[in-house]
């Protein structure tokens, strides 16, 4: 599950689908889900491979600021038969290169390619979304966070429970669909809380919301305040209320 801060505060499940060693006949895949492992419902359909793999290294947890220059994040790709470029620093920093690396986000600037589908990445921006750097062994998991990847915006009622998931793969001609019953269910519990409403979000940023001395109309704002385990603890001061 992302950090709010990087899906502007909304509950997200993001995923990321690819064929074994990158199968050149493979052409997407419907995702089917369920909340109880027994129905399942069709939801949407992937047809881009995620460039996914393990850390060939382990790569440590750094704290100073960015780039990390002193660190190189190996990688391979060979499950997913990923490929990678280079980006700019640029855009490394402002995100456009970020990849999962065991439970960090992190972007990156230079990919070198060492052998078929492994590389090392250097000019590391670590600790994206507000997330702190983690040292990662090697073999932990590892994906590009591009366009290939299905980011399904969580609906309230889901958050707090386990749903289950299923890919079923058709090849490059559209055809051969798997049956949902043929496919590996993979169970994945929601957590979170719902998306901020106006005053929530105004409040988190630290701005304050007086609306003054208050006669003949009421203030329009409203606000659920998001779901309710994720208490508000910044004073709202509603100014001083007359008949």
């Amino acid at each position: 599950m992302p950090p709010p801060s990087l899906t502007g505060n909304q509950v997200e499940l993001w995923i990321g689908v690819s064929p074994a060693s990158g199968d050149p006949n493979w052409g997407g895949c419907q995702v089917y889900a369920s909340l109880d492992g027994t129905s399942y419902a069709y939801v949407t359909t992937i047809n881009a491979a995620a460039e996914q793999g393990v850390l060939s290294a382990a790569l440590p947890a750094y704290s100073g600021a960015n780039p990390d220059a002193g660190h190189t994040l190996s990688v391979d790709l060979t499950q997913s038969g990923g490929a990678m470029s280079s980006s700019t620093a640029t855009a490394a920093a402002a995100g456009v290169s970020m990849c999962y690396v065991g439970g960090e986000y992190l972007s990156y600037t230079t990919a070198t390619l060492t052998a078929a589908s492994k590389y090392n990445l250097t000019g590391l921006y670590r600790g994206q979304g507000g997330v702190a750097s983690v040292s990662a062994a090697s073999g932990s998991p590892f994906c590009v966070l591009d366009a290939a990847i299905l980011k399904y915006a969580v609906p309230s009622a889901e958050i707090g429970q386990t749903i289950y998931l299923k890919f079923c793969s058709y090849n490059i001609f559209g055809q051969q669909l798997q049956s949902p019953a043929a496919c590996t269910a993979y169970a994945v519990t929601i957590s979170g809380v719902s998306v901020l409403g106006p005053v929530a979000s105004t409040l988190s940023t630290g701005t304050p919301m007086d609306y003054g001395h208050i006669s003949g109309e009421a203030v329009a704002e409203t606000d659920d305040f998001g779901n309710a385990t994720s208490a508000v603890t910044t004073l709202i001061d509603l100014g001083n209320v007359t008949s």
